[in-house]
């Protein structure tokens, strides 16, 4: 066998391998970066480094304060839901005077950034829907989904410039789920 030919088969069997291990990822239903890695991977890498900073190297809230919130976040996440789907309905009604305007004065939001606003509050409302249960039964999923929404809102946050928003609202939101991340079991 030629030494071209070693080479050729050499790289067919590493691409065979390579597509094999897409494959295995795609089939567990992940969604793949194209360089190996999950979305899933990637949250729970950064789920791990804020942690590390957030949850057990900055300072510690009192546990009596972290009693107090685990026992009151579910009842404002649904607050929060209720205000956000009643929002989303009258925007779905709203959205052709927005649209024509292109401006909402109220809240100083520009159509464009309106719609990206939008679809960022439904999946955002679809995971907080999903924790309820959890946040109530203290359970890890239930953590878990209210930790994706704030992401998905820090994410919607950086496309749309809002580093305020960024910075302080998903700072202290990601600052007080990992400080009380351990009351929430499997």
């Amino acid at each position: 066998m030629s030494e071209e030919q070693k080479n050729t088969e050499e790289k067919v069997t590493v691409t065979t391998e390579t597509t094999k291990e897409h494959h295995k990822a795609d089939e567990k239903g992940s969604a793949s970066t194209g360089e190996g890695q999950s979305i899933t991977d990637l949250l729970n890498q950064l789920e791990k480094f804020l942690d590390e900073y957030l949850g057990k190297k900055a300072p510690q809230l009192p546990v009596n304060v972290k009693e107090i919130l685990v026992k009151i976040i579910p009842i404002f996440s649904i607050i929060g839901i209720i205000v956000s789907i009643f929002y989303i309905a009258v925007a779905a009604g709203l959205s052709a005077l927005v649209s024509a305007l292109s401006f909402i004065a109220t809240s100083g939001i520009s159509a464009a950034n309106y719609w990206w606003y939008l679809l960022a509050l439904i999946p955002i409302v679809v995971l907080q829907v999903m924790a309820l249960p959890g946040l109530f039964a203290r359970s890890k999923m239930g953590w878990k989904y209210s930790y994706w929404a704030v992401v998905v809102g820090a994410f919607y946050s950086l496309i749309s410039f809002n580093f305020p928003g960024l910075v302080i609202g998903t700072g202290v939101s990601l600052y007080i789920w990992f400080q009380i991340k351990s009351y929430y079991k499997n």
